[in-house]
């Protein structure tokens, strides 16, 4: 047998795939002389943490009453054994761990709380909140919170657990700075979206560290039902620039979006010369600059072809045939024109 590996290891499936022997294990979990802490050497994974992966409650109810088991142990994977539990939906083994040892387990070390939430665990997500201390606003290692996971992937019954908790933050956190709802977003997770969205504290125009705003990242991706929900808020900002000068208008011509680009340009709040702080262009440089794209009249657009950027707008738009005198747009504020 290789020399890192105990008998009491053995048992609860070390070094075996699917094959765990808890009656073995409980019966050298009865010698006190028996080490519950040493961990296999390659990964640091000890008999607690191996015995909740292979759903042994009898042997985890053992190793907790063992008053000199290190509950807290973390493996080469960031994983405490109620981490392991949160994140293989271990519901009654969670609860055990937090009933058994209160006072001693560190509730939200390696942040389990966001590991249920983002694989759509709601029972754990419950458990956790309910048994006390834990952080609703703690961070994973990548720089998630619970809220933002959930929005990630979509999970709504643990995104309205979440924002029913207390302390919640539902303006934070990703690892870029963004809200949950910017996530929610950009993912196109419809059902969390609206959830956040009819949240009283939530920021509907809250930007990211690079100022995109969720309204920016529907635009980006034409989500014609994400962009229509967000515009329909009072208090959205249409106008809202990223670090670079780019609005949502910028970001619906660079993907060619006519149906968001035809919400915004309605907008008589709309900024539609504003220009960006890379070369001056306006949306409709940016629109006309696609390889294939449109120039935007409002409503209408015409189709062409091109490889030019950064000049007269009215040059890609074949001299003259939109009607640009009847629109919102000002063809004339190219960069280059002359």
């Amino acid at each position: 047998m290789n020399d890192a590996i105990t008998p009491l290891m053995y048992s609860v499936g070390f070094l075996r795939e699917n094959r765990h022997d808890d009656g073995v294990a409980l019966l050298l979990l009865d010698r006190p002389d028996v080490d519950v802490n040493r961990p296999f050497r390659h990964t640091n994974t000890t008999v607690l943490i191996k015995a909740v992966e292979g759903n042994l409650p009898r042997v985890v109810r053992k190793l907790l009453l063992r008053p000199e088991l290190h509950i807290n142990s973390v493996d080469v994977f960031g994983n405490t054994a109620l981490r392991t539990a949160c994140k293989m939906n271990r519901t009654e083994i969670a609860a055990m761990i937090l009933d058994e040892r209160a006072s001693d387990v560190e509730v939200n070390r390696g942040a389990p709380l966001v590991d249920a939430a983002v694989r759509g665990h709601a029972g754990v997500v419950r458990m956790l909140l309910d048994a006390g201390g834990i952080d609703a606003n703690v961070y994973s290692s990548n720089g998630f919170t619970a809220l933002a996971a959930a929005a990630l992937r979509n999970e709504l019954p643990a995104a309205r657990l979440l924002l029913d908790a207390e302390g919640i933050n539902a303006n934070i956190g990703t690892p870029w700075g963004g809200s949950p709802l910017l996530t929610a977003a950009a993912q196109n997770s419809r059902n969390v979206f609206e959830l956040l969205l009819k949240h009283p504290a939530v920021d509907v125009n809250l930007p990211d560290t690079n100022g995109t705003t969720p309204l920016m990242a529907a635009a980006s991706l034409c989500l014609l039902d994400i962009a229509r929900s967000l515009l329909d808020r009072s208090e959205i900002s249409v106008n809202s620039a990223t670090t670079g000068g780019r609005t949502a208008l910028f970001a619906a011509a660079d993907s060619g979006c006519v149906p968001i680009i035809s919400m915004l340009v309605a907008r008589p709040d709309c900024e539609v010369d504003k220009r960006d702080a890379l070369d001056g262009a306006t949306p409709l440089h940016r629109a006309c600059s696609r390889r294939t794209g449109y120039c935007t009249d409002r409503f209408k657009c015409v189709r062409y072809r091109t490889e030019m950027k950064s000049v007269c707008p009215i040059e890609f738009c074949h001299r003259k045939r939109i009607a640009h005198g009847q629109n919102k747009i000002h063809v004339q504020t190219g960069t280059d024109c002359r």
